[in-house]
């Protein structure tokens, strides 16, 4: 186990609340998506997001086992699950897979 999950998990029990599992987040990542298409390699999509949907990718940023890459407030995040990069900018969210 690396040192960023060690430090997720701690946070995560100090806060009393549940992580989600990678399997958990690509679910949540999937209702945004055509399942078909993700899973094809090189995929990219923009996406208009309703409120709920961005609180959604927020708890995948804040709760999933993803890699951070940057935060500018609850409205501007970016991160990484795997091989899939997300970014979030207001309401509109662009997923991309390698």
């Amino acid at each position: 186990m690396d040192r960023n999950n060690i430090i997720r998990k701690v946070v995560a029990k100090l806060e009393n609340r549940e992580l989600l599992s990678k399997d958990e987040a690509m679910e949540i990542l999937y209702t945004m998506v055509d399942k078909a298409e993700f899973i094809k390699s090189n995929y990219t999509k923009s996406i208009v997001l309703k409120k709920d949907q961005q609180a959604e990718l927020r708890r995948i940023y804040d709760e999933g086992p993803v890699e951070k890459l940057y935060t500018y407030g609850t409205d501007r995040f970016g991160f990484k699950l795997d091989k899939i990069k997300i970014d979030v900018e207001y309401l509109n969210a662009k997923i991309e897979k390698k």
